[in-house]
């Protein structure tokens, strides 16, 4: 072992790179891939025999199964709103009307439902004094073909029911499902519904899957539902046998074909669907024979073309891992004397990428350099900045403070008030230089904020608050709430006159985070206040999102939402966002 070490690396160092590149591909790669090639063509006929038929029966079910599985959800979806059909539950519970006006006012709510779902043909709810359907315009009897409810006791409100009892009628089969109806908002019982589904939506899912001799169908309960051939729609499934019987096999020729039974298992769903395959051995085969074929030729053309690049690129190696050597060498020179760097345009393999990597990286560095040097200058000016505001809000509400009180001495009451907010106002923007502070001091500064600008609008807004006391004494960074205010009240209200309500809510979520929800009643937004195309963007606004991000983390940033009339008492604008209120692992940074 020893010796052969010795011996390669006696041969790397003693010779070129070129010639080493050649003999180390062909010892290690092309001789090793051609044997593995011969031996792959002869093992992989009997490989994919043994385990191609089980993953073909899977793709095919695969398939099958993600169609059917999105048809069931896709049901599932418009039980949900149904049972959040706030109108429909008002018209059912409604006394005050007649049983025809009532009768009229249900199936328009349902025809306006479902006249756009086209997986359903009909629909029928059931209360405990009358029954409603709404049936599509090209089903044409439905009245003589079922109004049995005789799966009514086994009915749930949390999963739906399919009845193993397919209907026949002149446009076809369709099968039946049904679930408890409930308001969803109170949980009251209102009934029964059943929805009619065409069988053809079904059939149309696995039809294109199968072929020749091949069969596919969905089975619930042990019974068929969904079949190519409607006449075994109905058909009892309990063993092989029935399988091949549904599937027009003579029992002499079942060991030429799989059977596989594959449970479709969902948490909405009561009983029990199953989709059953029957595949044929020789189209599996003929499938496996293709594959072999295809794998023999793909491998001998990666061989040969690995074999002429090996050849086309050794020549130039060399030459382009030299070129890069010299460069780096040179490194210095082009960072601190501002060389120019030159690359060999003519080159795009992997040298060249690390080329121009290089390239990059210098520039970048030049960058850093330009970006430190930068930073520095407006550090410093940062710096002054900072102490000129210290100096300014200062000697500004101390002047205030002086007008308030020569306005107390000439009994100037509403001046004496505005001076006061005006005062707490930039006294909190101060704040002896705190990162931090209350949340009852932050609501303060909003209510000195509100009152000023009523001064000027006296009726045209005024704002509730609903903070918990629990967490007025919690630490939040200072002036975020009233920008939020600022922005409702400017481009919220900016078309009405008086009536705006602005309502602040503030929640402890858990024992990390705090939450603070600002909804209005104005107009609403048309784009994220937070996008730079946004007409609704404000400094204001974007200054509170950083400092906020930058505070307590990128989940805890402003939130935009416009308000409809089924989420809110009214419509306008909600804008919440969430601070920490202990283990804190950011730095404040003003």
């Amino acid at each position: 072992m020893k010796k052969i070490k010795s011996f390669i690396s006696k041969f790397v160092m003693s010779n070129p790179i070129k010639k080493t590149y050649i003999i180390y591909a062909s010892c290690f790669i092309l001789i090793p891939s051609l044997l593995l090639n011969s031996t792959m063509s002869l093992l992989t006929f009997s490989t994919l025999k043994r385990n191609y038929a089980a993953n073909y029966i899977n793709s095919v079910n695969l398939e099958c199964e993600n169609a059917v599985n999105s048809l069931l959800e896709h049901i599932n979806n418009i039980m949900i709103d149904l049972s959040t059909n706030q109108k429909l539950y008002l018209h059912i519970l409604d006394e005050k009307i007649s049983p025809d006006e009532k009768r009229g006012f249900i199936e328009n709510e349902l025809m306006h439902f479902f006249e756009n779902v086209e997986t359903v043909a009909g629909v029928r709810i059931k209360t405990k004094t009358d029954e409603y359907s709404f049936l599509k315009d090209n089903i044409n009897d439905f009245d003589t073909i079922d109004k049995r409810w005789e799966f009514e006791s086994k009915l749930d409100r949390s999963k739906f029911y399919i009845d193993s009892t397919s209907v026949s009628g002149s446009d076809g089969c369709y099968i039946k499902i049904a679930k408890k109806l409930f308001n969803f908002y109170n949980g009251y019982e209102i009934g029964n519904i059943m929805i009619y589904i065409q069988e053809n939506i079904l059939k149309s899912i696995y039809g294109d899957l199968v072929s020749h001799n091949d069969s596919l169908f969905l089975a619930v309960d042990d019974r068929v539902v969904s079949h190519n051939d409607n006449g075994k729609i109905g058909t009892w499934i309990y063993n092989d046998k029935d399988i091949f019987s549904c599937a027009e096999i003579n029992l002499k020729d079942a060991n030429q074909f799989l059977v596989n039974t594959f449970n479709i298992d969902k948490k909405f769903l009561k009983n029990n669907l199953k989709m059953i395959s029957v595949l044929s051995h020789e189209r599996i085969i003929k499938n496996i024979v293709g594959i072999t074929i295809q794998l023999f030729f793909i491998t001998s053309a990666f061989l040969l073309v690995g074999t002429i690049l090996i050849i086309l690129f050794s020549n130039s190696l060399t030459r382009q891992i030299e070129r890069v050597k010299m460069n780096m060498i040179n490194f210095k020179d082009y960072l601190l004397k501002g060389k120019k760097y030159k690359k060999n345009k003519r080159t795009t393999n992997e040298i060249a990428a690390l080329e121009k990597s290089f390239e990059k990286m210098i520039e970048e560095m030049r960058c850093l350099i330009s970006q430190v040097e930068e930073s520095n200058t407006k550090r410093r000016e940062a710096e002054l900045n900072a102490l000129q505001s210290q100096i300014n809000p200062h000697f500004l509400y101390n002047v205030l403070d002086v007008i308030c009180w020569i306005a107390k001495i000439e009994n100037q009451t509403l001046i004496e008030k505005m001076i006061t907010a005006l005062s707490g106002f930039y006294r909190m923007g101060l704040h002896n230089g705190q990162k931090e502070i209350p949340v009852r001091d932050e609501i303060e500064h909003v209510k000195n904020f509100i009152f000023l600008h009523k001064v000027r609008f006296p009726d045209s807004f005024h704002v509730e608050f609903d903070v918990d006391d629990e967490i007025l004494d919690k630490k939040i960074i200072k002036i975020v709430l009233q920008p939020l205010v600022e922005n409702s009240i400017k481009h919220g209200f900016k078309n009405m006159e008086k009536g705006g309500i602005i309502r602040i809510r503030g929640r402890i979520i858990d024992d990390s985070y705090c939450e603070f929800v600002i909804v209005d009643n104005g107009c609403g937004i048309i784009q994220d206040p937070l996008n730079e195309e946004s007409e609704q963007q404000g400094y204001g606004v974007k200054n509170v999102n950083e400092r906020l991000i930058m505070a307590y983390g990128s989940e805890c940033g402003l939130q935009y939402k416009k308000l409809t009339e089924k989420e809110h008492p009214f419509t306008g604008t909600k804008v919440s966002f969430k601070f920490k209120t202990a283990n804190m692992d950011r730095v404040v940074q003003e």
